[in-house]
């Protein structure tokens, strides 16, 4: 019976720790340090994840979304930055976005018009045309920078 007891309080205390660590994932996120807006700049980041863990950085330009025939709405999203509107330009970054519809730093495209769209940090509804700023961060073991913050320029 003790052993009975023990356990149910164990299991309790697992679950209230899990609950309470899991469950608001979309914590506020900060804007980072201003850097070349280029691909050269992103990849020397991006190369040296060790090294820049932990800190936030920025980029601007054009988000641009193509889905695949199936999205997996529970992984992140491959998204583009380009240097010019509307999927034109050369690409500065690829980086990992969550998908989301009426959230914030998301992405999302409606069955309906199929038109992308992107969620700034205030929760605004953006296309590729709108310039935008990219705060970022990167971590070891995602090939793409994550915790992506957009903010409209």
């Amino acid at each position: 019976m003790k052993k009975i007891k023990r356990l149910s309080f164990v299991l309790f205390t697992v679950s209230v720790l899990f609950l309470t660590s899991c469950g608001g994932n979309d914590k506020p996120l900060e804007k980072g340090t201003s850097i070349e807006s280029t691909k050269v700049a992103v990849d020397a980041i991006s190369n040296d994840k060790k090294g820049n863990e932990g800190k936030r950085f920025m980029i601007e330009g054009y988000l641009n979304y193509t889905p695949l025939h199936r999205v997996y709405t529970n992984r992140y999203q491959t998204v583009y930055v380009n240097n010019e509107a509307n999927r034109k330009g050369d690409d500065i970054a690829i980086i990992s976005m969550k998908w989301g519809e009426n959230s914030k730093n998301k992405v999302f495209v409606p069955e309906t018009t199929q038109e992308t769209v992107f969620y700034d940090n205030e929760g605004n509804p953006l296309t590729s045309a709108d310039k935008v700023n990219i705060s970022f961060s990167v971590i070891e073991g995602e090939t793409y920078p994550v915790d992506v913050r957009i903010d409209k320029l």
